[in-house]
């Protein structure tokens, strides 16, 4: 207990004697004098400036800290930001394909003439095989009856089921679809046929009236007169491969120029074609 009084004392003592001291020296400053003030510096100034250092240090690496983190909320915004131009870039882009592809059915609205037609838009896809089946946003109110023919730039489909302000439509690659058809550069008829195998890939399948007819690939294919639902000379799609069955018998793959599976506007014929049945 007394050895802690002890040196409990001498700290007492020896802070006294710093404040003394550092009196002593505050006075030496104040007068001006010369001799004592360089050796003083000369002691004290390193401590002072090595404490200064640290102090500066410290502070440096605070605000360097600070602006990491002001930088990474930043960055967070920027980030946000972009997505969010991303989107809004999406939604341009779809919009200006949206208006090209009306632009161009425009450009191909006279090749129907004088055929009356009701443009409309593919608002959705119900269920359906693959890609599901187009439901367009005319219906009974606007005229459109069931069986009516619906094109793009060639046949797309036909409508099958019609409600107040909506109809779905049922496109030429869906299994249950056929077409008749003929190749204008021979004149040979045949069947256009959905088929379960090349829906997938937007295919359809021409069967041959007669194994004697001569369609090559290449051939330009347009709907006969003995179409149900479709008026004569619409253009269907063309020749990609010639194919033969096990049993030897000829068919055809034909793309057909309407995009089934991505377009977004269409015309419905608003006349009715039922000449016979294919």
């Amino acid at each position: 207990m007394d050895l802690v009084k002890e040196r409990k004392n001498l700290f007492m003592a020896a802070l006294c004697a710093l404040c003394v001291l550092m009196m002593i020296l505050s006075a030496v400053f104040n007068e001006g004098t010369q001799v004592l003030r360089r050796p003083v510096n000369f002691v004290f100034m390193p401590v002072i400036n090595a404490f200064s250092n640290m102090g500066n240090s410290i502070a440096n690496r605070t605000h360097s800290v600070l602006n990491i983190a002001t930088l990474e909320a930043d960055a967070t915004r920027l980030r946000e930001e972009n997505d969010q131009l991303l989107r809004q870039l999406g939604l341009l882009e779809s919009y200006l394909n949206y208006m090209e592809e009306w632009q161009e059915l425009m450009n191909v609205r006279p090749l129907f003439e004088p055929l009356p037609l009701l443009d409309a838009n593919i608002i959705t896809r119900g269920p359906g095989i693959w890609y599901g089946t187009p439901i367009i946003n005319a219906g009974r109110n606007h005229g459109v009856m069931p069986n009516m023919p619906v094109v793009t730039c060639s046949v797309f489909g036909r409508v099958v089921t019609v409600n107040a302000n909506h109809s779905i439509v049922r496109t030429i690659v869906e299994d249950t679809s056929v077409v008749a058809v003929y190749s204008r550069n021979t004149n040979c008829e045949g069947r256009a046929r959905g088929c379960y195998t090349l829906m997938l890939d937007g295919l359809i399948r021409l069967e041959f009236a007669s194994q004697n007819a001569e369609f090559a690939v290449g051939d330009t294919i347009y709907t006969s007169y003995l179409s149900s639902f479709f008026p004569a000379g619409l253009r269907v799609g063309e020749i990609i491969e010639m194919r033969q069955t096990e049993a030897g018998e000829r068919y055809a793959i034909i793309r057909p120029f309407a995009d089934v599976h991505r377009a977004r506007a269409v015309f419905v014929i608003m006349a009715l074609f039922e000449y016979v049945l294919e």
